[in-house]
C-alpha cells in the first residue's frame, strides 16, 4: 500500500510541473504579449506564406497548362515512364509520383488520376473500374486499375519541341527535376475545367468548353484578332459531358457575360430533362456537375415523388423517370426543379 501511495504522489507532483517551453508558450499566448505588434506581424507573415503555397501548389490550376501540381506531376511521371502505348498498373504510377515528385499521400495522387480519366477531355485513359463522374469515389483501388497517357495529352504536352522547352526545377528533396509548368500548344484550362478547387480564402470552379469551340477561338487569336468577352460568349460552347445544362435566363440577363469579363461570378446549372405531358412524367437525362444520382433519388423519394430505378442508356449514362401524375402537374414539376 505504501508503494502505491508513493507512486500516486509522484504522478501528481510531475503533473503540476510546467516546463520552460510550456511557460514560453503560455507567455506568448498571454493577451498582452500576443497583441504585441511583432508577434502579430510574425503570425501574419507565416499565414501569408502558407496561404500562397496552398493556392499556388495545391488547389488552383496554372492557366498556362490548366493543371494543378499533382495532375502535372502525374502526367510527367507517366511521360518519364513511357506510358504511351501499353497500359500499366495505376499503383506503379502512384508510387513513382509519391517517391519522386508529390509526397502528399497516395489518396491525393490516385484521386488526381481519377479526375483526369473522368475529365471532359481525357488526358489519361483508364482500364478497369474508374467510377463515374457523379461518384468518383466509386473507382476501384489502384491495384486493380490500369492507365495510359492518351494521344491527345501526348500531342498537347509531350510533342518533341515542347518537352525540350519545359522549365525544370528541383523536386521536394533535390534528387530529381520536375517541370514548373508543362508547356502546351493548346489552352487546356478552357477545356479541362476545374470543379471544387479550394484553397485559403479562394475557391476555383471553372467550366469546361468543347475542344472545337476552344480551337476556333484559338485560331482567331493566332490570326491577330482581338479577343473580347463578347467574342468568347459567342464562340465558346459549354461542354456538358459531366451532365446538366446552363439556365437560359443566366445567359439572357447578362450575368454570364459579366462573369467572363471579371472572372468572378456564378454559373447556374440544372438537370437536362424532358417533360411528357401525355403520361405526366419527367425524364431526367443527366444531372448538373457535382450532383449524385443516388442522393437525388433519395431526396425525391423523401419528398413524395414516385421515382423509377436508374435506367442505363448506352454509354451516355443514366435516366431517371419521375411520375408527376399523382397531383397537379405544374406544382409537382416545380418541386422537382428545386431538388
Amino acid at each position: 500500500m505504501a508503494v502505491t501511495k508513493r507512486k500516486t504522489t509522484t504522478r501528481k507532483r510531475s503533473a503540476n510541473k510546467v516546463s520552460n517551453a510550456d511557460q514560453q508558450a503560455l507567455a506568448f499566448l498571454d493577451t498582452e504579449t500576443f497583441e504585441n505588434e511583432n508577434n502579430l506581424d510574425y503570425v501574419k507573415s507565416c499565414m501569408s506564406i502558407y496561404a500562397k503555397q496552398t493556392i499556388e501548389n495545391r488547389a488552383i490550376p496554372d492557366y498556362r497548362d490548366g493543371l494543378i501540381p499533382v495532375q502535372r506531376r502525374t502526367l510527367y511521371a507517366m511521360y518519364r515512364l513511357g506510358v504511351f502505348k501499353d497500359v500499366i498498373k495505376s499503383a506503379r504510377v502512384v508510387g513513382e509520383v509519391l517517391g519522386k515528385y508529390h509526397p502528399h499521400g497516395d489518396t491525393a495522387c490516385y484521386g488526381a488520376m481519377v479526375t483526369l480519366v473522368q475529365a471532359p477531355i481525357q488526358l489519361i485513359y483508364g482500364s478497369g473500374n474508374w467510377g463515374s463522374y457523379d461518384n468518383p469515389k466509386s473507382a476501384a483501388a489502384m491495384r486493380y486499375t490500369e492507365c495510359v497517357v492518351t494521344q491527345l495529352a501526348r500531342r498537347i504536352f509531350f510533342t518533341g519541341y515542347l518537352t525540350k522547352a519545359h522549365d525544370l526545377i528541383p523536386n521536394f528533396d533535390g534528387t530529381e527535376l520536375e517541370p514548373a509548368v508543362l508547356h502546351s500548344n493548346f489552352p487546356v484550362a478552357l477545356s479541362l475545367g476545374k470543379l471544387g478547387g479550394i484553397a485559403v480564402g479562394v475557391t476555383c470552379n471553372t467550366p469546361s468548353f468543347t475542344l472545337e469551340s476552344v480551337g476556333e477561338l484559338t485560331r482567331q487569336a493566332l490570326q491577330g484578332k482581338k479577343i473580347t468577352p463578347k467574342m468568347c460568349l459567342d464562340t465558346l460552347v459549354f461542354n456538358f459531358s459531366w451532365g446538366g445544362e446552363i439556365l437560359e435566363s443566366h445567359i439572357k440577363d447578362g450575368s454570364l457575360l459579366d462573369t467572363l469579363k471579371t472572372g468572378h461570378g456564378s454559373l447556374a446549372f440544372r438537370s437536362a430533362y424532358e417533360l411528357n405531358e401525355n403520361d405526366g412524367t419527367m425524364i431526367i437525362k443527366s444531372l448538373p456537375p457535382n450532383a449524385n444520382y443516388e442522393s437525388c433519388m433519395t431526396k425525391m423519394h423523401n419528398s413524395g415523388f414516385a421515382v423509377s430505378d436508374l435506367t442505363t442508356v448506352g454509354s451516355e449514362g443514366y435516366e431517371i423517370i419521375v411520375d408527376l401524375s399523382s397531383t397537379k402537374y405544374s406544382k409537382r414539376s416545380n418541386g422537382v426543379y428545386k431538388i
